[in-house]
């Protein structure tokens, strides 16, 4: 386990959070009927983020049959070969590695989600990295994470019809 959390400080920078890829446009988010996150709570996460200047789209359930979602970060429940001694949830970002924008994001949970972790899922899926910083929602460890949101405003400053 402590090499894993090591690997994970040697992508980090230190104290400097940075961002990979970005959204052209309000994603919407899809929640996969087997997901063990109601639209309400989804909602809830939404709000933390949008105090930070970011927008979404609808947020609706779905069957979630399609393996393509663009436009949409979808929230499903995670399978089998998901590690749960090592995390408490994993999220997939497909972006365009030139213009780094971002095509679609899921976000895999267990049946259990604990708190902060929704939260520190979708802002990878707005394509944030890991934080070095204790107490921050995107540090790599929910024990030392938190609900600090050191550099995380909206730094592309986009509209509401243009995000």
């Amino acid at each position: 386990m402590r090499d894993f959390y090591k690997s994970i400080h040697n992508k980090i920078q230190k104290d400097k959070i940075q961002k990979y890829a970005h959204w052209a446009s309000k994603p919407d988010i899809k929640i996969c009927d087997h997901a063990p996150v109601t639209i309400d709570e989804v909602k809830q996460a939404l709000k933390w983020w949008e105090k930070k200047g970011y927008r979404f789209g609808y947020v609706f359930r779905s069957h979630c049959v399609e393996k393509a979602h663009y436009g949409n970060i979808v929230i499903s429940l995670a399978d089998q070969n998901f590690d749960f001694a090592k995390s408490y949830g994993t999220t997939t970002v497909r972006h365009n590695k030139t213009t780094k924008k971002i095509y679609w994001a899921q976000i895999f949970l267990p049946e259990n989600v604990r708190e902060r972790v929704l939260e520190h899922e979708i802002g990878h899926a707005l394509g944030w990295h890991h934080s070095s910083q204790k107490g921050h929602i995107l540090y790599p460890s929910w024990q030392l994470g938190g609900w600090g949101d050191a550099g995380l405003k909206n730094v592309l400053n986009l509209t509401r019809e243009h995000q």
